[in-house]
């Protein structure tokens, strides 16, 4: 097996489609006054329902300890286009992290404006 063996696996079992259809049913939950409203460490940010979602990486990993609701699929979105300059990168609006379990069910999720 090698590299591009487990990227086309990891396409296969959550495609871009699945990741922004599932946030994209987060994101309704937070539905108010035609905006959607998400809290973050820094305060309450209200954002567009015409917000692009950029899937920015994702990973599959093995934990070793018996931790719940880390999953074992990492993905970061974007929601609004990524800025930045010298390497340091900021979303428009914020970055989220879902956490996917194998058989790609959403476990939980996290919103925050740095890139993490």
């Amino acid at each position: 097996m090698d590299f591009n063996s487990i990227v086309s696996d990891i396409e296969q079992l959550l495609p871009n489609r699945i990741v922004n259809d599932t946030l994209k049913k987060v994101l309704d939950q937070a539905l108010l006054d035609g905006m959607y409203v998400i809290e973050v460490e820094e305060g309450t940010l209200r954002i567009p329902l015409t917000v692009e979602i950029i899937v920015l990486t994702k990973a599959v990993f093995k934990e070793y300890l018996p931790l719940e609701g880390f999953g074992d699929i990492k993905v970061l979105v974007s929601l609004g286009e990524v800025l930045g300059k010298n390497g340091i990168y900021r979303s428009r609006y914020c970055f989220t992290t879902l956490y996917f379990n194998g058989e790609a069910n959403l476990i939980t999720c996290d919103f925050h404006t740095d890139w993490r």
